[in-house]
């Protein structure tokens, strides 16, 4: 049976993320780490760096779940990803800032001064194929693409920074364990 999902965001709880990512290479996620490090040092910052197998940039939330995601939800999330067809593409993050948060703990983030025109196209591309699918999730017609460093209740102004590039070659979904700093890969699709 297929779960119904909620209205509002207040509905939105729950033990597991069930996301579509795109992941930066190992050598500049590191990088990203070293710089949240350095970053976290010079400001006196408290939050920890997000480790180098969960940074990410998030496509979309298809939902949340007390016990992990349903399986005919993941069954539908992989058909809809097998159907994209995208050539690989670069990002280009150049701008370090926080974001506002409503609570104390406001994501320190990377993103693009340009607005990231690939990964919005892709965004578009795979909102409809899950649209497709029945799977609008947690919808945006547009997003502000980024990667979180950490999460603290500093707040670091807006400033440019040496760019960080890498091509995008897959897209990935993953079961995020909330709180339990941890990624499951449930699926990868490489672009070409």
């Amino acid at each position: 049976m297929s779960r119904q999902f909620p209205q509002s965001n207040d509905e939105w709880s729950g033990t597991h993320s069930l996301l579509f990512i795109l992941r930066p290479t190992e050598p500049v996620a590191r990088r990203i780490v070293a710089g949240a490090r350095h970053e976290r040092t010079i400001h006196g910052l408290n939050g920890v760096p997000v480790g180098p197998e969960r940074l990410h940039m998030t496509m979309f939330c298809i939902g949340q779940y007390e016990g992990g995601a349903p399986a005919d939800v993941v069954a539908r999330a992989s058909r809809a990803a097998e159907t994209i067809r995208a050539a690989p593409f670069d990002v280009t993050l150049d701008r370090l800032l926080s974001f506002r948060h409503p609570s104390d703990k406001r994501p320190l983030v990377l993103r693009g001064s340009d607005g990231l025109p690939p990964v919005q196209e892709f965004h578009q591309r795979l909102g409809a194929a899950l649209a497709k699918a029945d799977l609008n999730g947690f919808r945006r017609s547009r997003i502000t693409p980024h990667v979180t460093l950490l999460r603290d209740s500093r707040s670091i102004p807006e400033r440019p920074i040496s760019p960080i590039s890498w091509t995008v070659h897959e897209f990935v979904l993953v079961d995020s364990l909330i709180g339990k700093s941890r990624h499951i890969q449930l699926g990868k699709w490489t672009l070409h």
